[in-house]
């Protein structure tokens, strides 16, 4: 199975950067349901292009908790980001990305992807 880095938000936790399969299979499991795609834009509807949240599409109405004030609305749930192709496939998010997301929430991600060596 390929595997693509994204953003991740879980619920109550610190946003950080990881792996994810890139089957809808795991990114339904991500988000606890089925999958929605939105637009990453900031409080004035810039958006960025290339860049998509994936969230339950289904979250809002079976309650799940909040997650991330966007400005122009409030995402429930775990979701995630990531990069997308001309086709609207999703694909792995870059270190330019993940610099604009930061800068976008003035957050920084903690980066779960890189190997802890032992010595």
């Amino acid at each position: 199975m390929n595997k693509i880095k994204i953003m991740a938000f879980r619920v109550g936790m610190a946003p950080t950067i990881e792996y994810i399969g890139s089957d809808l299979e795991s990114m339904q499991q991500f988000v606890d349901g089925p999958i929605e795609y939105a637009a990453v834009a900031d409080d004035r509807f810039n958006y960025i292009p290339g860049l998509s949240y994936v969230l339950n599409e289904n979250g809002k109405l079976i309650g799940l908790e909040p997650n991330i004030n966007v400005g122009y609305d409030v995402i429930v749930g775990n979701c995630f980001i990531t990069s997308t192709n001309f086709d609207g496939e999703s694909q792995s998010v870059d270190q330019i990305d993940i610099d604009a997301i930061e800068e976008l929430f003035k957050l920084r991600f903690i980066d779960n992807t890189k190997e802890v060596t032992n010595g």
